[in-house]
């Protein structure tokens, strides 16, 4: 079980099928299925595992104590991450999925803890995410101007609203949603694009208009 497949990816397998040691340098990735009141399955039907490198704080010195602490809770972020690529179905995981930048973006489509949503979080991912895909659609929006200053003024517009998602129950105007959604559409793939996707499309819909696409 323990190896990667043709693209470098780590194998997925059956947790009751382990039955080897991580090799140095990783570690494995247990995640056990469970069951709600109704006897039914949530997330994972079956138990799975996956052996992956471990990432470390190896440019920072603590006292062993602290060292194992802090390694085991960025284990336990990691984990989270993997299952929920594994309740997608995912049968491989790659060192792409197990970057630091990965692990920041669904942190941050949290609802809890670390991953709480912010104004600010929320405006980092306009700025990373949306702003350029955005800016090409109103640049090349037929007759309208392409002024760089009416430009920065429309997405700044744009993030200012998206921002509102960090609230609680965020409200919006029917013509001011169809604009975020059509906004939303254009974003790089991300576990805080398809958060922050589910959450406008979970919200009330009354707030200020902006520029249409």
């Amino acid at each position: 079980m323990q190896g990667t497949n043709t693209d470098g990816g780590y194998i997925v397998a059956k947790l009751d099928a382990v039955t080897d040691e991580a090799s140095e340098g990783f570690r494995l990735s247990r995640h056990v299925a469970k069951m709600n009141k109704q006897k039914q399955y949530v997330g994972l039907a079956e138990s799975k595992a996956v052996f992956v490198p471990v990432v470390t704080f190896d440019s920072i010195e603590y006292s062993p104590a602290i060292a194992t602490a802090m390694q085991d809770a960025l284990d336990s972020c990691f984990d989270r991450m993997i299952r929920s690529r594994l309740e997608t179905g995912a049968a491989v995981i790659y060192d792409a999925d197990l970057a630091i930048e990965r692990l920041e973006e669904f942190l941050a489509a949290q609802p809890e803890g670390l991953g709480k949503l912010s104004g600010d979080k929320i405006k980092a991912w306009f700025t990373e995410s949306l702003a350029e895909n955005l800016s090409a659609v109103i640049t090349d929006k037929p007759g309208e101007s392409a002024r760089d200053e009416k430009i920065t003024q429309t997405l700044n517009s744009y993030r200012d609203i998206f921002a509102r998602l960090a609230e609680k129950s965020p409200a919006f105007e029917p013509k001011v949603h169809e604009n975020l959604q059509k906004a939303i559409a254009l974003a790089n793939e991300g576990p805080m694009t398809e958060k922050l996707a589910a959450k406008l499309l979970a919200s009330a819909q009354k707030s200020v208009d902006l520029m249409a696409l």
